[in-house]
């Protein structure tokens, strides 16, 4: 007779990927990282197929990727198990938010290696005063997408209101974090450097990663211990 298989609890992981992957989100929005946006490109290392190329920015990348795919295996279990919203969470913060912008972000910085024609001028050539364009992506389609995004949390924090406060409360923190996001985006996605709705944005995603890495916390505390330690608050919606 076949053994069955036993799937784990993902409760406790599935936040703090997600707050992973705000961390770096937050590096991006901010400037923190160099290369992110449109902040100058510091030329530290020699690819040898073409311009010189950001390190830190692959580190943000990297990341980012693995908490889309770690994101994705946690949200099937949760789903194999009958969870939908935790489920939910991950796939949007996970494959959705922190792949979608890997990706983005990796097309800018790979796809104009292969070429002498960009959508926008950007850095300098290693060794030259002449300028090599980079691909910035389409601002405009990035913004509908994000205020999808912000749509589908702006539901989920609804549905939350039933369980507790606090969920509630920080996932409509974070579609309003997405609506700026897809306002910044409308605005072409300037310099977040000077941009205040990428630097709002930025923050606020900073807050919301301290936040649900303390929701996971949570799950972590009070099953080891058998018994509430860690508040999480009572439900708005009875």
């Amino acid at each position: 007779m076949a053994e069955q298989v036993q799937w784990g609890n993902p409760h406790v992981a599935t936040p703090w990927i997600v707050g992973i992957t705000c961390f770096g989100l937050c590096g991006l929005l901010t400037g923190a990282v160099p290369g992110s946006g449109r902040v100058p490109w510091e030329l530290t290392v020699a690819s040898g197929w073409g311009p010189q190329i950001q390190v830190s920015a692959f580190a943000v990348i990297a990341p980012l990727i693995l908490c889309a795919v770690i994101g994705l295996v946690f949200g099937i279990i949760h789903l194999r198990r009958g969870e939908t919203m935790p489920g939910m969470l991950a796939m949007i913060f996970g494959p959705l938010i922190g792949g979608l912008w890997a990706l983005l972000f990796l097309l800018k910085l790979v796809l104009p290696h292969f070429g002498p024609h960009g959508l926008v001028s950007a850095g300098p050539l290693a060794g030259t005063g002449a300028t090599y364009p980079l691909l910035a992506g389409n601002p405009l389609l990035e913004g509908w997408l994000w205020l999808a995004v912000s749509l589908c949390l702006l539901v989920m924090a609804i549905a939350l209101g039933r369980i507790s406060w606090q969920p509630c409360v920080m996932i409509f923190l974070s579609a309003v974090i997405f609506f700026l996001i897809a306002l910044w985006s409308f605005a072409g996605a300037p310099d977040p450097l000077t941009s205040g709705l990428a630097q709002a944005a930025g923050w606020m995603l900073l807050l919301f990663g301290v936040w649900i890495i303390y929701f996971g916390a949570v799950g972590l505390i009070n099953e080891t211990f058998a018994r509430p330690i860690l508040p999480m608050g009572s439900p708005i919606f009875k």
